[in-house]
């Protein structure tokens, strides 16, 4: 009985252990202005400030009305121009991706550029003391069709939550296991 307690005792540790964490999914998904964007960013498991580096994937569909390459565009990380993070601004959670719009450490942006042809076609979280896009602290998509301003623009107070994770199917089933061998351990007593 004690070698089933400590395998379900084991199985729990190593489904909840922040050193079994791997690369996590974040999914992104809401409206900026008119527009919206839906897809994924993956990480490589780093928890706290992150770096270009962290982020080992993405996928994005953006939608507006008045995008230069046309009302929904895909930018993904094998046909992007860059993925940049500046400042300390983005950070990760188990569950959740986070940038601080106040930039309270100054200078930030969160950056995923795609289409080689086209420069056009971004998503971008940026400070006040950022100017990238010359718009302003914000979220924002694509340039606009005059090809000078952004496409869509939303202004979110202080920390915004801008990705949730995935849960790992692999998590999933240890959890079920530990559950299953718990009831099969509590039944036999």
């Amino acid at each position: 009985m004690k070698s089933v307690s400590a395998v379900v005792t084991f199985l729990i540790l190593l489904v909840f252990s922040p050193s079994a964490q791997a690369s996590i999914v974040y999914n992104v998904n809401h409206a900026i202005g008119a527009g919206s964007i839906n897809g994924f960013v993956q990480t490589n498991g780093t928890l706290g400030v992150l770096s270009s580096a962290d982020i080992i994937n993405w996928n994005l569909n953006l939608s507006a009305p008045n995008l230069v390459g046309g009302p929904n565009v895909n930018i993904n990380f094998g046909n992007q121009t860059q993925t940049l993070l500046s400042g300390a601004t983005t950070t990760a959670t188990p569950t959740s991706l986070i940038f601080d719009m106040s930039g309270g450490s100054g200078i930030g942006f969160f950056l995923l550029q795609g289409g080689i042809a086209s420069s056009s076609d971004f998503w971008i979280l940026e400070t006040a003391l950022a100017g990238w896009t010359g718009s302003g602290v914000g979220e924002h998509i694509g340039f606009n069709t005059d090809g000078t301003t952004v496409a869509q623009t939303t202004i979110h107070p202080g920390n915004f939550v801008f990705g949730t994770s995935v849960p790992e199917p692999g998590h999933a089933v240890l959890l079920g296991i530990s559950v299953i061998s718990a009831l099969i351990f509590r039944r036999r007593r």
